[in-house]
């Protein structure tokens, strides 16, 4: 398989006429293959931002209402005529430097059993949406990232958090409510492809 550098390079090695590409499902099993490899084998050294979960959060709400104006909703049901009101860019994955990312999450592990020992640590992928007003956040907190192409783009975050331990289940007796642990601080892996 030939090493591709981007999507782009892929898009105009194979003459796709206008914007778009064509129908997915209408591509030879080849150039499916083709077009899956020229985002998944590009190389990157991008690092991830460490944002407040205050931004994060409003990505993944404004993602959520977003996908819902497209048809995918938490709990789908049948729409005969749909009218998108805006055509966004598609992201297909994001690049990330691997040790960055290792080093954010040990970091953070120590730090959430520190917070919390005992309990049980996770890490959730979660999809957001970069809003305007994100993106003013983002550059006072990193002044030297780009962020003049990300409006409305799909991106993923690293989500640190803690619960409290499961106790063992008496007949009869409720149990105890289970406590949650937000670290403040998330990982957005920020290399959007295409």
């Amino acid at each position: 398989m030939n090493f591709i550098a981007s999507t782009d390079e892929f898009v105009q090695k194979e003459s796709f006429a206008g914007p778009f590409l064509p129908e997915f499902d209408k591509l030879t099993p080849e150039e499916k293959d083709r077009f899956v490899s020229s985002f998944i084998y590009t190389r990157s050294s991008k690092e991830g931002l460490r944002l407040p979960f205050t931004i994060a959060k409003t990505c993944m709400y404004y993602y959520l209402n977003a996908m819902g104006t497209h048809g995918f909703l938490i709990r789908p049901f049948p729409i005969p005529n749909m009218i998108v009101p805006k055509i966004r860019q598609i992201t297909y994955a994001e690049d990330f430097n691997a040790v960055d990312l290792q080093k954010f999450v040990s970091e953070i592990l120590i730090e959430l059993e520190k917070k919390n020992a005992g309990w049980e640590h996770y890490f959730k992928l979660v999809l957001g949406m970069y809003t305007p007003e994100v993106l003013i956040e983002i550059k006072d907190l990193y002044p030297h990232v780009d962020v003049s192409k990300l409006e409305d783009r799909t991106t993923i975050f690293v989500v640190p958090y803690s619960l409290s331990p499961a106790l063992p289940v008496i007949p009869g007796v409720p149990p105890p409510p289970v406590e949650e642990y937000q670290y403040p601080i998330v990982y957005d892996f920020g290399g959007l492809q295409p």
